[in-house]
């Protein structure tokens, strides 16, 4: 079995015991708006300081997700975030091991990289998912933003970069009780669970910004 076999194989077994546990604790918690605001390892796409914050916790192997990148998302920036409205946070929330390493590889792009990144991966999300080698193709589509495969079996045996990942998806379990992607905060309450296409988006995040004017 090759080195990058193994990794996957450990990160499977990882990513099921973890998912257990964590949601033996996920029913009986209440949302936090502690969890809601920036932390050090939030990027910010947008005005750092407009009004309104999105938070969407999503997985990278979730179709849902990809889909939500590839048609909302472009809608909301140009009418959102780029007029100043509201700024745009991606948290990690993988539900398996494929799922965590894309997030991972992510997370080891340069800052301002890291929504290219992301981004690519949606765009070409069928591509790696249904792959036979996913890392294989994985480090293509990485090698596109500058990042060689090297550097990205480093980053996969990125012991800080891994906690990083997983910590956000406890968060997002064990507090903001998450079990589904995508996932949308606009504040603790106005919440917006799945792709639910743009108008409903849209219509989401004017009550959000209502509610700071009140």
């Amino acid at each position: 079995m090759t080195s990058t076999a193994l990794r996957m194989a450990s990160l499977f077994i990882l990513g099921l015991v973890t998912i257990t546990v964590w949601g033996l604790f996920s029913a009986h918690t209440a949302v936090s708006t502690d969890a809601l605001t920036l932390s050090e390892t939030d990027v910010v796409m947008g005005d750092k300081n407009a009004p309104v914050l999105i938070i969407e916790y999503a997985s990278m192997t979730c179709g849902h997700c990809a889909e939500f990148h590839k048609t909302t998302l472009p809608q909301i920036k140009k009418d959102f975030i780029d007029t100043g409205k509201a700024r745009y946070v991606l948290r990690d929330m993988p539900w398996d091991p494929l799922a965590l390493a894309v997030s991972k590889i992510n997370r080891c792009a340069p800052q301002e990289k890291f929504y290219n990144f992301a981004d690519a991966f949606f765009q070409t999300h069928n591509t790696w998912v249904n792959a036979k080698d996913p890392v294989k193709e994985l480090k293509k589509i990485a090698r596109l933003g500058g990042m060689g495969s090297e550097e990205v079996e480093a980053c996969l045996s990125n012991e800080k970069v891994h906690k990083q990942v997983l910590r956000s998806r406890e968060v997002g379990i064990k507090t903001l009780n998450i079990n589904s992607t995508p996932t949308f905060f606009m504040g603790s309450d106005v919440v917006v669970r799945g792709n639910v296409g743009y108008q409903k988006m849209a219509e989401a995040i004017e009550r959000a910004l209502r509610r700071t004017k009140q």
